[in-house]
């Protein structure tokens, strides 16, 4: 699976694979607060519309006619576990 970074002022930073996992982040999205690119390994981003929806896996959801969300809702402990590189949810 390629890396995937935040685009920054001061320089792309990494994003753990667990985290990208985790809240199934993607190349192309933008972060929902301060709608930075989340980019891969060589600063690439999905330019035009098409090119990021034929990047995107199949839908696993019964409606063909949803709706798609660029950005994902993070609870606060979601964004917490983020900023710190942790992951406080336990697998039973």
């Amino acid at each position: 699976m390629e890396n995937l970074y935040i685009e920054t002022l001061d320089g792309n930073a990494l994003i753990p694979q667990d985290l990208v996992i985790k809240y199934h982040l993607e190349k192309g999205m933008f972060s929902p607060f301060t709608a930075s690119k989340l980019v891969g390994e060589n600063n690439d981003f999905p330019l035009r519309a098409e090119e990021y929806k034929n990047s995107r896996k199949e839908s696993t959801m019964l409606s063909e006619h949803e709706e798609e969300t660029e950005n994902v809702m993070l609870s606060t402990s979601e964004i917490i576990d983020f900023a710190q590189g942790l992951d406080s949810h336990v697998d039973e």
